[in-house]
């Protein structure tokens, strides 16, 4: 823990006093200017920062008119009063005084505090109305000390004795808290899909926020920092104070699903003496593909009570995509319909490169013939490359021209059979390409809904126009986010009101808890190779582990071709990225889909353990998840 949270910061001024009162900045000379014609120079010499409590930076005083402190004989005129009254803040030593010029050879000075609380200093000058040279008076040592903790401006009045009511006030500390400011270099443009180089600086709001040798994150809530395959972040350098220090920081990034969204660094060794900055120059910041409106930089850490944000700049929408998706029927070939619509929302968003449309249903769905493609507005250029001879399902266009205006693709009336073996459900589209998103041309748009089989199609409502920005497409969505559950148990219709697994009078009882690597079987832990996560409000777990929960034997789980096959009492066939499923050849649907992570294929158990005809339990004060056989 800190020893002290505020600090006071001296400034370097130099003191104008006049009827009004307005700080000088340092190195200029101020002039003040008192009752009886006394008229003086002061000047702070250095910044200095202190804590609550310290020695304030040398001041000097100079006469303008010899002898304009020394030749009254009223000693309340000779005297200069320095005060802290209406501050938080009282004097805590009394200054050294050091005579030059004009007063060499004079006597000391009396120097006192002229009230119990230590809030005004009187400095008395000797009688001498002889003087021909203009006298110079230092002060040093000069000690404060803090009443509070409170941060804020503090303010010296600067007069003389002989009248209490004409002083000037100066600005000559600032108390605030220990921190630092976040700032980009300027207001940075960027589209969805595309990157920009970014640079931006940390800079300690008093010396000593940052300690060396700890670390700093930093964290984007849009988009991602270019790296390369290995995850190291590409590009870049810090500088300390103007020297690049970029080989001592020891930055590493933080991969989110393949995207290093934030990167920590070790902090270089500062002068504790001064204000710091860290500038981190040319970092490549990449806009997700559904990435719109401000994007936002965070910085945490030592020294930084709270997280300290910035906004970088703004991005852009790029191409918007609407999809007109088609109803299909089982068993029928050469079905059409459907469109895919790619609009640039301004120029240029589509870069020169591929644009790939990936159908799901394969091996039920087979694309067949070439779909109508034209650019509808604009001039960008376009050539269609066809069907994929390496990947089943997918049409590749290519963009040849960039476009000098807003430009408009329509890829329509697609030709597709489907087998009679097809199971019922929804199949979705993913697009992607160098084209959409050319610093990561993997990644994709993902629609739910493109095509829907059931036995007889439904033309009546087998469109829909779907807008890519919605949330639920989104690629950044963490799988194992529980923020939709809203406390309500995210088995999706389990009881969560018996968690007293000790009433079932089961023999095989297994336990599943929420991103935890281990399970019980009948109280015995065992571990996993994956963890339980949680997506779309269901809890997820891998199939080989929701077949023990069943008793059944990992010889009766096979994948082949994107099914999953589970033969128990039942014959269950799922379905891999599609919400079909099929258990004794009747087949309906679940919420969410099989996925695999990490070459682990996860299903939505409490759905599966329906079917398995398994008791379920869910506990959410535990985030556990109960199953007997």
């Amino acid at each position: 823990m800190r020893r002290l949270s505020k600090i006071l910061a001296v400034a370097t001024l130099t003191f104008g006093m006049t009827a009004s009162f307005t700080p000088i900045l340092a190195e200029e000379v101020s002039l003040i200017s008192l009752a009886q014609d006394v008229s003086l120079r002061v000047v702070v010499s250095q910044i200095k920062y202190i804590e609550d409590q310290g020695k304030l930076s040398n001041i000097t005083i100079q006469e303008r008119k010899a002898g304009c402190l020394t030749e009254n004989s009223d000693s309340d005129a000779r005297t200069l009063t320095l005060s802290l009254e209406g501050t938080r803040f009282k004097f805590s030593s009394l200054p050294s005084v050091t005579l030059e010029d004009g007063y060499v050879g004079m006597a000391s000075p009396k120097v006192e505090y002229l009230d119990s609380s230590r809030k005004v200093i009187g400095i008395t000058m000797p009688q001498n109305s002889t003087l021909s040279k203009k006298g110079k008076i230092i002060l040093s040592g000069i000690g404060v000390q803090g009443l509070s903790s409170s941060t804020g401006d503090v303010y010296i009045k600067v007069g003389t004795l002989a009248d209490e009511e004409e002083y000037s006030e100066v600005l000559v500390a600032r108390v605030a808290d220990y921190g630092v400011t976040l700032s980009p270099a300027r207001e940075y443009s960027l589209t969805s899909g595309g990157s920009q180089n970014i640079t931006f600086s940390v800079k300690e709001i008093m010396p000593d926020s940052l300690a060396s040798g700890k670390t700093l994150e930093f964290t984007l809530d849009k988009g991602y920092f270019k790296a390369d395959k290995s995850g190291k972040i590409e590009g870049g350098s810090i500088y300390l104070n103007g020297e690049n220090v970029t080989a001592q920081t020891n930055l590493y990034g933080y991969d989110e699903n393949g995207y290093i969204k934030s990167f920590e660094i070790q902090v270089p060794r500062l002068n504790n003496s001064k204000i710091n900055t860290l500038t981190f120059k040319n970092f490549e910041v990449c806009a997700g593909l559904k990435d719109s409106g401000k994007i936002t930089l965070s910085v945490s850490g030592r020294g930084i009570e709270e997280e300290t944000s910035a906004v970088l700049g703004e991005i852009d929408s790029g191409a918007d995509i609407k999809i007109q998706g088609v109803s299909a029927a089982v068993g029928v070939k050469r079905q059409t319909g459907g469109s895919i619509t790619i609009s640039e929302q301004g120029r240029r968003d589509l870069e020169l490169g591929y644009i790939n449309i990936d159908f799901e249903g394969s091996p039920y769905v087979n694309f067949i013939r070439e779909p109508n493609v034209e650019v509808v507005s604009g001039d960008l250029g376009i050539k269609a490359l066809g069907w994929s001879n390496t990947k089943d399902n997918r049409y590749v266009l290519r963009v040849t021209k960039k476009s000098k205006q807003p430009s408009t693709i329509k890829i329509s009336n697609f030709t597709y059979s489907v087998t009679d073996t097809a199971p019922d459900g929804q199949y979705g589209v993913d697009i992607s390409g160098s084209a959409i998103s050319p610093e990561n041309e993997d990644a994709s748009i993902h629609f739910d809904r493109f095509m829907t089989i059931s036995e007889v199609a439904d033309n009546t409502s087998n469109s829909s126009d779907i807008d890519y920005t919605n949330p639920n497409n989104n690629p950044y969505n963490n799988p194992y986010d529980t923020s939709n559950n809203n406390g309500t148990g995210i088995m999706n219709g389990s009881s969560t009101s018996n968690n007293n697994v000790g009433n079932w009078m089961g023999t095989h009882i297994t336990q599943f808890v929420l991103n935890s690597p281990t399970y019980t079987v009948n109280g015995v832990v065992n571990q996993m190779d994956a963890v339980p996560f949680a997506k779309d409000g269901r809890t997820m777990v891998p199939v080989r582990y929701v077949a023990v929960a069943a008793g059944i034997d990992d010889d009766n789980i096979t994948y082949k071709n994107g099914i999953i096959t589970i033969k128990g009492d039942k014959t269950i066939y799922l379905y891999l990225n599609s919400k079909v499923i099929m258990v004794d050849g009747k087949v309906s649907t679940m919420a969410t889909e099989p996925v695999v992570i990490n070459q682990r294929t996860y299903v939505p158990v409490a759905e599966i353990a329906k079917v398995l005809d398994l008791k379920v339990d869910w506990n959410s004060a535990t985030q556990t998840a109960t199953f007997m056989k």
